[in-house]
């Protein structure tokens, strides 16, 4: 597929008079990639204005073709924004000019961050950005990611940014695996935490050419090459770079932006003719020409002396136009309402209207016209700008035209182009608008109307592993269904009216199953009939999303967790595919589509929309200690041998003492007992000496194990939970850190929440041996027809922070709890043939308010070559080894039918 060239934007324009040492003349274009079907670059180029120098800079999306394109033009619009509204006060040296691009640039990154959170269909949204401000002596320079900019001089191309890629900053990498990090950007705008740019001012050195490219342009072309391209004007020398780049078919999209320093001799040419002499002027090349004149800048500038010399046969001219009442241009007024509608600022456009246009339309009505334009429309972003040509005298001469250029981008239509003019009329002194509906689209012309005629996208199914449906949506169905009724049900979520997604993996995977809505944007005239059609897109079905859940076994733990509140989680422990995700209380999402009780769901005190193992959170009670005994392992604070005493009372702070679960005492055992035999004295000790060693010592080995944040399995709906330390507590309980908190937290207790499913991830790493695979519940996603299937992998993880001798101690301990003597969960399997082939853990963590406590149990097995495991959690069950313990063990049995095989019995 050929590259596709885009128009090259004309020249920027200049103040009036000669071009000055030190101005610039910039011209950019784009071609869309040999591989894209839209162009996700975006580029600006702003002129000089008073004392703020020129603005070029180029933005490369990130995330998707549809998210990369709406990035970077965000970031692009932002920048502009904020790069306008900077007046500087007098001549801006190179800091100050530093600074304002700074901010600019920020103001780029805080839109792409809101654009990614806040819009689904952007979900994952990023840029890059690379902007230049060119003043007469220095250059501000401010970057982030892999576009580029280049001073060009003397055949040479010197780069005035270095590459955030991971490939540029690991020179060290074998070519295999810089290979596979190739594409890799270490920094973008859209980071959570915002983008750190690169800021500098650059001494600028005569005559010498500015050009920025994204990396489009930079992995295709040369850098000698294109300092050898460039050697003619702006325009010429964009044209030639993309020529170069067409020539080697790169696939990617190339942006370029070239400034050239303007001719300090070059002839000015007016925008605006208010002499009447446009005959004198006609040679001069448009790229010289001011877009604006008033009669004072055209006479400073030169303008007197052209007159000298073009004879005195024109004086009397000149006089009689000297005599004239003078009108400034219009051409200010129109860019002023171009830019407050592009803006939004209806009150403002309202206000620059003529007595006649707001007499024919009052405010509200004017508001109103704009709104519903753009809600027909589906309107995501009008670009105004002024269109070649210049202004256009109405017939009576009380009035002029000023044409321009309207882009409207749709959500649904696509992309709408019309050139307009915007009509002013001369009143009290002011130029001021003289609006009609015309304005909005020309195509309202005569009292016509905009029609959109909707074409619904078919929503994308929702299957099991064996393709056995949670949710479809029937061939011209009118509303989802949900063939396992209750099963699932807090999973699966629900639909409302309109087909969104608003609960549970309905709202998780909305992107993929909405598709995208088509139909025909029409104009109709007064009778009601169409005029014309001015756009027409075809509906995009939905993806089909398979999951890794397996319905038989969500079934099976569905029925063992019974009408107690809680959860149980199946993880196949080769991959971290979730095989089960049982939530009780449940409900049946047909209810939101078929017209039965809501009601019921949304105030039901139990809560049953709340899917417990995504997004319940709980303290973790004694199935934490596993983490805090890999932290005094890893810390070196204690050995799996090393030895304590339990009395059934800890008193190793002064003033303070915990008990033992067992209030008699464990008497003597070692760490590795003390985790079978889940001893709270032996981890109150161990937490004792990690504060001692460093406030931090716990928490961080918890972050870096998986808990404070989010597993990612579900994206959108699971939160991190609270792993507490000296930071956290400061900021959120003003108060400091002591050593009694790390001491409650080493048994599970204190601020530390969890949820169900981080646990179920934790002891899958532990049963991998420290890798960390999943959880993963979005398998694949299909569009209709099943010729395009797409994996969705998740996000990789590094491994347990914990080395192999750590986790064989853990693991011993953990198989203890089921086969040995005094492990907690012993009496519990039994009898069992899963005794001797199972390592678990159990938990009871305080829930406070007089409650019994929440009962907790993980394990796997068979613990030699693990494949399965399970995460059982009963909210105010009682003692884990009593509650949790018992339906793990079920559920285990269910999940390994064949489990015979591995311990020889029949």
């Amino acid at each position: 597929m050929a590259g596709r060239t885009e128009p090259i934007a004309s020249e920027s324009p200049l103040a009036g008079g000669p071009p000055p040492a030190g101005r610039w003349l910039a011209a950019g274009a784009s071609r869309r990639g040999s591989a894209r079907r839209t162009n996700e670059d975006s580029w600006t180029v702003l002129p000089a204005a008073g004392d703020r120098p020129l603005l070029l800079a180029v933005a490369d999306g990130v995330g998707g073709e549809a998210a990369g394109e709406e990035a970077s033009a965000a970031a692009i619009a932002a920048l502009t924004a904020s790069w306008e509204s900077w007046r500087p006060a007098g001549r801006a040296d190179g800091a100050a000019t530093r600074e304002a691009l700074l901010r600019a640039a920020r103001a780029a990154d805080a839109a792409v961050r809101r654009l990614a959170t806040e819009v689904p269909r952007a979900r994952g949204a990023a840029s890059t950005l690379t902007a230049v401000a060119a003043g007469a002596d220095d250059l501000a320079v401010v970057h982030a990611g892999d576009s580029r900019a280049y001073l060009l001089a003397g055949g040479t191309a010197r780069a005035l940014t270095a590459d955030h890629t991971w490939v540029a900053e690991h020179p060290e990498a074998p070519p295999a695996v810089a290979e596979s990090f190739r594409h890799v950007i270490t920094r973008f705008l859209g980071q959570p935490d915002g983008c750190p740019f690169d800021a500098r001012v650059e001494p600028l050195s005569a005559g010498a050419t500015l050009l920025l490219c994204s990396d489009g342009v930079s992995n295709v072309v040369p850098a000698a090459a294109l300092a050898g391209a460039t050697a003619g004007t702006a325009e010429s020398g964009a044209s030639a770079v993309l020529s170069l780049v067409e020539a080697a078919d790169g696939a990617d999209d190339a942006t370029v932006v070239v400034a050239v320093p303007a001719s300090p001799g070059a002839a000015p040419q007016p925008a605006e003719d208010p002499f009447g002499l446009g005959g004198l002027l006609k040679g001069q090349p448009r790229a010289q020409r001011p877009r604006r004149l008033t009669r004072a800048a055209w006479l400073a500038g030169g303008g007197l002396a052209a007159l000298a010399v073009a004879g005195a046969g024109l004086a009397p001219r000149l006089s009689e136009a000297l005599r004239r009442p003078f009108r400034p241009p219009p051409g200010p007024e129109a860019d002023a309402y171009l830019a407050a509608w592009a803006a939004g600022d209806l009150d403002a456009l309202y206000g620059r209207l003529t007595p006649e246009a707001r007499r024919a339309t009052d405010r509200d009505a004017f508001r109103q016209q704009h709104l519903d334009l753009a809600a027909t429309m589906t309107l995501q972003r009008l670009t105004l700008t002024p269109a070649p040509g210049g202004a256009a005298p109405a017939a009576d001469g009380e009035g002029a035209g000023v044409p321009f250029r309207a882009v409207y981008a749709t959500d649904r239509f696509g992309e709408l182009r019309r050139d307009n003019v915007l009509p002013l009329r001369w009143r009290d002194g002011a130029w001021w608008v003289a609006w009609t509906p015309e304005v909005l689209l020309p195509d309202l012309a005569g009292g016509r109307t905009l029609r959109a005629f909707p074409d619904a996208a078919g929503r994308g199914g929702v299957l099991d592993r064996q393709r056995r449906p949670l949710a479809v949506s029937p061939p011209g169905g009118p509303r989802r269904q949900y063939p396992q009724g209750p099963l699932a049900g807090p999973l699966t979520g629900y639909v409302d009216g309109d087909s969104a997604g608003r609960a549970g993996l309905e709202a998780a995977t909305d992107d993929l199953l909405a598709g995208h809505p088509g139909g025909r944007l029409t104009v109709l005239a007064p009778s009601g009939e169409i005029a014309s059609t001015l756009s027409s897109a075809p509906a995009r079905p939905g993806e089909t999303v398979t999951l890794t859940l397996d319905l038989d076994l969500q079934r099976a733990c569905e029925a063992a967790l019974g009408e107690r509140a809680g959860s149980v989680v199946v993880l196949d422990a080769r991959d971290g595919a979730v095989l089960a995700l049982a939530s009780y209380p449940q409900y049946d999402p047909n209810t939101f589509v078929t017209g039965g009780d809501v009601g019921a769901i949304l105030t039901d005190p139990r809560q049953p929309l709340v899917n417990r193992p995504l997004v319940g959170l709980y303290p973790p009670g004694s199935i934490f200690k596993a983490v805090t005994m890999a932290a005094g392992l890893e810390r070196g604070v204690v050995r799996p041998d090393s030895e304590f005493v339990c009395t059934g009372r800890w008193t190793g702070l002064p003033g303070l003492s915990f008990d033992c679960w067992l209030r008699t005492g464990h008497g003597r055992l070692n760490l590795v007992s003390g985790l079978t035999q889940s001893c709270n004295c032996v981890f109150y000790e161990v937490g004792k000496l990690l504060v001692e060693q460093e406030a931090n010592a716990l928490p961080d080995v918890a972050v870096r194990s998986g808990f404070g944040g989010a597993t990612g399995t579900v994206p959108g709906l699971e939160p991190g939970g609270t792993v507490p330390s000296p930071q956290w507590k400061r900021q959120a309980l003003n108060d400091g850190w002591a050593r009694g908190d790390a001491v409650n937290m080493a048994i599970g207790q204190g601020q530390l929440l969890v949820t169900p499913l981080q646990v179920a991830a934790l002891y899958a790493a532990i049963a991998g041996g420290g890798q960390r695979r999943g959880p993963r519940l979005l398998d694949r996603a299909q569009l209709p027809g099943g010729n395009v299937e797409r994996l969705l992998p998740p996000a990789a993880k590094p491994p347990l922070p914990w080395s192999a001798a750590t986790l064989e101690a853990i693991r011993g301990g953990l198989r203890g709890v089921v086969g040995a003597a005094g492990g907690t969960a012993a009496a519990v399997f039994q009898g069992s043939p899963l005794a001797g082939v199972t390592a678990g853990k159990t938990g009871t963590a305080e829930s406070g308010g007089g409650r019994q406590p929440h009962a907790w149990f993980a394990g796997y097995a068979p613990v030699d070559a693990p494949q399965v495991v399970v995460l059982a959690m009963l909210e105010y069950g009682g003692e884990g080894s009593q509650a949790a313990a018992p339906l793990a063990r079920g559920v285990l049995e269910t999940a390994l039918a064949g489990y015979a095989r591995y311990t020889g019995s029949a």
